[in-house]
């Protein structure tokens, strides 16, 4: 990926700082351009080549994964935890592709992997408590049957989250997931009933 940059960089700079200024002096000795002119595109010249290779350096850390690398590395504990919760949310795969043979201090990345097991894992064992879906022939309550239920799997996307982060509380996903399937077959017979 350095390597990318570096290349990217170095083709810039020669196109804005040898090709144009080039072809701007060629056109002033054929006496195409004037003085001025040829200066100020020399100038522009040189300050888009840094804006852009400014620009393509910023570009390059928009990778999640090694940005949450070098905030590990930096011991910058609350920005590495939000970057990992950007990684997270990406899927199993992305979070896959963290080089644990990259980050110097392994105890604290394991430390951060718990707190955001133990953080999903909470919030989803709580609105499996809150948003519990009952049997109910009102048809006045299908909208908030249906505000439960999103709860519900939204419950089951943070457990996915503490999943990929190496959990394995099957009794929460199978309690989450029957639960889900539980309030989707109440849910349907209530829409029957109410159409």
């Amino acid at each position: 990926m350095e390597f990318l940059v570096t290349h990217s960089q170095l083709i810039i700079k020669v196109f804005f700082i040898i090709i144009i200024p080039a072809f701007v002096i060629y056109l002033k000795l054929k006496k195409k351009i004037s003085t001025g002119f040829t200066v100020g595109v020399i100038l522009t010249s040189f300050v888009m080549s840094l804006i852009v290779s400014a620009t393509v350096l910023q570009l390059t850390y928009d990778d999640p994964v090694e940005n949450f690398e070098t905030l590990i590395n930096l011991k910058k504990t609350e920005e590495a935890r939000k970057a990992l919760k950007v990684i997270v949310q990406y899927g199993p795969e992305r979070v896959s592709m963290i080089n644990e043979d990259k980050i110097i201090y392994r105890d604290t990345y394991e430390s951060l992997k718990k707190d955001l097991i133990s953080e999903y894992e909470g919030i989803a064992v709580r609105y499996m408590r809150e948003y519990a879906i009952t049997r109910t022939e009102e048809c006045s309550e299908l909208n908030s049957l249906k505000k439960r239920l999103a709860k519900l799997k939204h419950a089951r996307v943070l457990y996915g989250f503490s999943e990929s982060l190496g959990s394995s509380n099957t009794p929460l996903k199978n309690r989450l997931d029957s639960e889900i399937g539980r309030g989707e077959k109440i849910l349907s017979i209530l829409e029957s009933q109410c159409r």
